[in-house]
């Protein structure tokens, strides 16, 4: 929201001083791409920007709330096209006409019409605007780490043990992705896909259906390549002894989870039934200590 209130004030300013050369004022030799020669709005007129800018950078956001939680980059990307060339429009005509009030520069039967060189510099800056607001709000999005985020992945790993320890081995396998891998480093075991995790879920659970799995400690991180790990330590009690205790190492991955709803406007326009979780693309299973063997953290190499 932050990123998009920027660049919708900095093209607020530039179509204010197209709408202002056109009427005459300004400095209308100067290149318009040289911001030190803008001039800028009187506080009657900076009022009506402010108010403008905001309302359309509410409304960019409230027209995508439709297709949920994560909106294709293709209707994103028309939805801030159409929106900046809204604005511009607007904050033209603040720049050329000087209307009284906001309702007044809101009644497009009243605008004058910009000239062609006018149009050529509006859609120009509209479309870079929209990419470069589009391009900080990606930039931001991948440099943080949500606290939802973080507590939808420690649901994930979670949901893995009680999945395990209940032998519903869909459920351990629909904690990973379709290509997800899981590997026991201790006696060298390697399940691949959604199948073959399904069958180790399975195994476990028979291996070990007296005993209980507890996560914790869950330490999410993001990667020098963006990707999302967890460090965190599990143990294995059989009644109240713990009888083995380690360390996941786990890459994550945000998927959509299908819902199975098909057809609509939304699919027509790209947007999948369905929801987004964290699921596990890759995990390493340490043991570090067992009752049987007592420790065996040489095995983690």
């Amino acid at each position: 929201m932050l990123a998009a209130v920027f660049w919708f004030t900095l093209e607020a300013l530039l179509h204010f001083n197209i709408g202002h050369r056109a009427a005459g004022q300004g400095a209308s030799d100067a290149p318009l791409w040289d911001a030190t020669s803008w001039d800028l709005p009187d506080a009657a007129a900076s009022m009506k920007i402010i108010a403008s800018v905001v309302a359309c950078a509410a409304l960019s956001q409230i027209s995508l709330v439709p297709f949920g939680k994560r909106v294709p980059s293709a209707v994103k990307a028309l939805s801030l096209s159409f929106w900046f060339g809204m604005e511009a429009m607007v904050h033209y005509q603040i720049g050329r006409q000087a209307p009284s009030t906001l309702l007044a520069v809101a009644d497009a039967r009243k605008w004058l019409n910009p000239t062609l060189r006018e149009w050529s510099q509006i859609i120009i800056s509209v479309i870079v605007t929209s990419l470069l607001s589009e391009a900080t709000a990606h930039f931001l999005r991948s440099t943080r780490l949500a606290g939802a985020d973080v507590a939808e992945i420690t649901n994930t790993v979670n949901r893995i043990m009680m999945a395990m320890d209940a032998g519903d081995g869909d459920a351990f396998a629909a904690s990973f992705t379709e290509d997800g891998v899981c590997e026991i480093a201790i006696n060298g075991a390697r399940a691949e896909g959604r199948d073959a995790l399904r069958k180790l879920g399975i195994g476990i659970h028979a291996k070990f259906a007296h005993c209980r799995h507890w996560e914790g400690n869950v330490t999410v991180r993001r990667s020098a390549a963006g990707e999302l790990t967890n460090i965190s330590y599990w143990k294995a009690l059989d009644g109240g002894e713990v009888v083995s205790t380690g360390t996941h190492y786990d890459t994550l991955v945000q998927e959509r989870v299908s819902t199975g709803a098909k057809g609509g406007l939304l699919a027509m326009l790209g947007v999948k039934g369905g929801h987004f979780e964290w699921l596990i693309k890759s995990r390493r299973i340490v043991h570090t200590w067992t009752k049987a063997a007592g420790r065996v953290e040489a095995t983690a190499a």
